[in-house]
């Protein structure tokens, strides 16, 4: 009876352990903008059909 739970440690700690992340790859492919001060330019203008 103590076989079968003797058995399954055993295969458990034989297996090798899982890695769910790999090693480093380098930055991610994201771009780089550098932020400016720019007016802000507002309009009033709006679709045809939504006049009230």
């Amino acid at each position: 009876m103590l076989r079968l739970p003797l058995a399954l440690l055993l295969l458990l700690l034989a297996l090798p352990a899982a890695q769910a992340q790999f090693g480093p790859q380098g930055p991610p492919a994201v771009g780089v903008v550098t932020a400016e001060r720019r007016p802000v330019t507002e309009s009033s203008d709006s679709p045809a059909g939504s006049r009230r």
